[in-house]
């Protein structure tokens, strides 16, 4: 293996989504061995592919689903989406059920890529020792034919090279319906440990992440093209097994074999996927082409730069310690006369089938036209004061700046470099959010909702924004968040007040809670009749006026109707009849003036009451009245007495 890479402080922004999905990894003997390795390779002194079936098995219906689906372990996890892969093979397929497989697939192999979970295992056939293993078990509830299983998970394979573990796939077939019911993805036994392909799995993405680190700032795509072409010939080397062909081992096939430091190098499968790998995570549209070269099997790119098409061979292009660029971004008419794509129209088979390619028929950026990168001025970006959010500033999926990070959040970067910047908030309760960025001279909102528990089944951990702009000039940005009021619930719609001076509180609560301002301004419609103050409603005059709740300008109000009328005496007793010698207790209670109350009787030789206490005893059967007064007002209520 030549130099690799030194791992450098860049954190590798990984683009996503929040998805759930059901993953059964399957249990002891009831799975079924994975697609077996040909034996048959195709195989020349300098290039070799593997040729791969898949294993087809025939069960009855009702049988399969009783012992392979009630007995599955079920798992629910958040898949995050890779930045290492295509979805080239995935535009290729043409039924909806394909393409539900092929995301199905995806989904779990993500889980089983991520979970560091053992493989599961079990003998072919009871003669051999061979252990074959299942990393998941897919299972399928629609339609679904052979022939677009064979489309779906071929193209899922190609389309994924950072699933460094795959050995092939085997599918169930419904003896009766003769639709296909399981698909299960097999791991090669070296990766089947778990706890041993996490380590691989994080050494893996670590070095790629300081091939990512070359291009940082870099302004166009042939430049970063080129850059990580040099790289890899340079620190990779072609390895071979000790007949002298192409090393027969799985890890030379697979980016193992660059990426990784136990490693020798690799084939030039392991090339064309590592130069895969590498070209998706700079955000470079890019095609893994596998078919035959002046007779044999072999693997190369296909790599669009600014709406072309070309070919690139990054086998051929190193040898050794000469550079090579006679395979650089070349056109068909050069390169099909020593490489030609497997045929599209036979049943898809890994290794010996692929997808319908591109016409390459430009040679504006083939290495004769452009050359070595051009030097370019640069400029400082980075990030300045930040609100409520976390910001990564980024060139095609490599970090340039970033807010949470303790290393250095600004770089030089070249005049007229794509940069994306991902803002990250905290908000996940389905706030309204108004993100303004700050970014040379000028500032721009974007607007959005955070998570929204109803619609998704995974809970999201923050609410993500993007924002794309061009650099032209040194720029610090200043992002900020603001989550506006959306609604305001007042305490009381309806106020009665008596008098003046009489006052009655309204309490506002404000949605969301986590509202930046959670300010409410008050106006009365009619401040002759009452006044509003921080929601303390007080009376003028007798009258009617409506209390109004402002947020937000003005572009969030409620209202509560207030009615102000004289001041009165409520006297609170319900009871209307009594007996001869019956007592009662009257009190009262005045509104809208201060003083105090005094009782009377409208006929003394019927009934007595207590100026003050308000105790009434009735002495002679009839009808009375009892008053009550405090100064010209009055109010007075009939009782009636019985023998």
């Amino acid at each position: 293996m030549k130099n690799k890479p030194k791992k450098k402080n860049v954190i590798h922004c990984v683009f996503g989504l929040v998805l759930g999905v059901v993953v059964f990894f399957c249990c002891g003997d009831k799975v079924i061995n994975a697609y077996k390795e040909s034996e048959d390779r195709i195989t020349t002194s300098d290039c070799s592919i593997y040729k791969l079936e898949e294993e087809r098995v025939v069960v009855d219906e009702e049988e399969f689903g009783n012992k392979y689906f009630l007995d599955s372990a079920m798992s629910i996890k958040a898949v995050t989406l890779n930045p290492y892969y295509g979805r080239y093979g995935y535009s290729q397929l043409h039924t909806d059920e394909e393409k539900n497989t092929y995301q199905l697939l995806e989904k779990s192999a993500d889980v089983f890529h991520q979970s560091g979970k053992d493989a599961t295992g079990s003998e072919t056939t009871s003669s051999s020792e061979t252990i074959k293993y299942t990393a998941i078990s897919v299972p399928i509830f629609y339609d679904l034919t052979e022939a677009e299983t064979k489309n779906a998970v071929v193209c899922f394979l190609y389309d994924h090279p950072e699933y460094f573990w795959t050995e092939g796939y085997s599918y169930f077939v419904g003896e009766t319906t003769k639709k296909v019911l399981k698909i299960n993805l097999a791991c090669h036994k070296d990766y089947a440990n778990g706890e041993q392909r996490e380590q691989l799995r994080q050494e893996i993405e670590k070095e790629i992440e300081a091939y990512m680190d070359l291009i940082v700032g870099v302004s166009t795509d042939y430049e970063k093209e080129l850059i990580l072409h040099n790289a890899l010939a340079e620190r990779t080397s072609y390895v071979y097994g000790e007949d002298g062909k192409a090393k027969p081992d799985r890890w030379a096939h697979t980016i193992e074999g660059v990426f990784s430091e136990n490693r020798e190098g690799a084939v030039c499968e392991g090339y064309a996927k590592a130069f895969q790998v590498l070209l998706n995570a700079a955000g470079i549209e890019n095609v893994y082409v596998v078919g035959k070269s002046r007779g044999q099997g072999h693997a190369w790119n296909q790599v669009k730069i600014e709406e072309e098409w070309y070919n690139v061979d990054i086998t051929w292009n190193d040898t050794g310690d000469r550079k090579s660029y006679r395979y650089f971004n070349v056109k068909d008419s050069v390169f099909s006369t020593s490489h030609v794509p497997f045929s599209s129209t036979v049943v898809p088979k890994v290794g010996e089938w692929c997808y319908p390619t591109n016409v390459c028929t430009s040679d504006k950026y083939s290495y004769t036209n452009m050359g070595d990168t051009i030097s370019q001025d640069k400029f400082l970006v980075g990030i300045g004061n930040v609100e409520g959010a976390k910001v990564k500033i980024l060139n095609q999926g490599v970090v340039v700046a970033d807010s949470s990070s303790d290393a250095c959040d600004e770089t030089w970067v070249a005049s007229g470099t794509a940069l994306r910047m991902i803002v990250d908030t905290d908000y996940t309760k389905g706030e309204q959010l108004f993100i303004t960025i700050g970014c040379q001279g000028e500032k721009t909102t974007l607007t959005g909702n955070a998570y929204d528990e109803k619609n998704l089944a995974i809970k999201q951990q923050d609410c993500s924004f993007v924002y794309d702009f061009v650099l032209k000039e040194d720029t610090v940005v200043d992002v900020s968040v603001y989550v506006p009021i959306a609604n305001i619930d007042l305490s009381k719609q309806k106020i009665t007040l008596y008098g003046k001076n009489d006052k009655e509180e309204i309490k506002a609560q404000i949605f969301p809670e986590s509202a930046t301002t959670p300010n409410v301004s008050w106006k009365s419609s009619k401040p002759e009749v009452a006044t509003v103050k921080n929601g303390i409603v007080k009376s003028v005059a007798s009258g009617k006026t409506t209390i109004y709740a402002y947020a937000e300008d003005g572009t969030v109000m409620k209202k509560c109707q207030v009615t102000v009328k004289k001041p009165c005496i409520k006297i609170n007793q319900n009871k209307k009849t009594v007996k001869v010698g019956e007592t009662l207790k009257f009190t009262g209670e005045l509104l809208g003036k201060e003083g105090n109350i005094l009782w009377f009787v409208s006929n003394k030789k019927k009934a007595s009451i207590n100026t003050k206490t308000g105790k009434f005893k009735a002495k002679k059967a009839g009808t009375v009245w009892v008053i009550a007064e405090c100064g010209n007002i009055t109010k007075k209520i009939k009782i009636k007495i019985k023998k």
